[in-house]
C-alpha cells in the first residue's frame, strides 16, 4: 500500500483500490458509482491513460464528473493523465514515452491545461517560455494542490500534510 493510501486512511476514507488494466467496465461503473472520489495515483503517466483508456472506462468517468456526483484528482502522473496531453512526460528522456501499442500522449482531458508534476528549474524555463505561444502549462510542484472549479485554477501549497482535513 501506497504513502498516499496510508495518508487517505489517517483522514477516515475508506478506499477502494481499482485497477483499470484489469477490470471491466461494469465492474468499475458498479464501485465508481458508490465513491465520492476517484484518486489516480502516480506512476506511468503513458500506462495510466493507456489502462484508462482500454478499459472502455473514459466515458463513464466524465459522465459522473460532468454530473459533479464525483471528485477526479490525482498525484504525479495521476494529476497529468487528467490534462489534455501527456507531452511533458518528453523531460523525462523517453521514460514515459509510451511504449508500442499503448495510447498517444493524449491526456483524458478533464481539465483544460497541460499538467507538469515536479517540474525541474529546467523545465519551469521551458514552460516560461512556451507561454506567449499560447501553450496552457501548469507547473504542480511538489506539495502542492492544483484546484479546479467552475470557472477556477489555483495552486495551493499544501499545508495540511498529516493533518486532518476541515469538515
Amino acid at each position: 500500500m501506497s504513502e498516499s493510501y496510508r495518508q487517505w486512511e489517517t483522514w477516515g476514507a475508506q478506499l477502494v483500490p481499482l485497477d483499470f488494466a484489469h477490470c471491466s467496465t461494469e465492474e468499475a461503473e458498479k464501485v465508481l458509482h458508490r465513491c465520492s472520489i476517484i484518486y489516480l495515483e502516480g506512476g506511468n503517466p503513458s500506462y495510466l491513460a493507456y489502462a484508462l483508456k482500454e478499459s472502455g472506462c473514459v466515458p463513464l468517468i466524465r459522465a459522473i464528473v460532468k454530473a459533479g456526483n464525483i471528485l477526479c484528482f490525482g498525484s504525479s502522473a495521476g494529476s497529468m493523465v487528467i490534462g489534455k496531453s501527456l507531452w511533458p512526460a518528453w523531460f523525462a528522456k523517453g521514460r514515459f514515452a509510451p511504449r508500442r501499442g499503448e495510447a498517444s500522449y493524449e491526456g483524458l482531458g478533464f481539465v483544460g491545461e497541460v499538467i507538469v508534476p515536479h517540474p525541474t528549474r529546467g523545465q519551469e524555463r521551458v514552460i516560461k517560455a512556451l507561454r506567449p505561444f499560447d501553450r496552457r502549462l501548469r507547473p504542480l510542484r511538489d506539495g502542492e494542490i492544483y484546484a479546479v472549479g467552475e470557472r477556477s485554477y489555483s495552486a495551493v501549497p499544501r499545508r495540511l500534510r498529516g493533518s486532518r482535513p476541515s469538515q
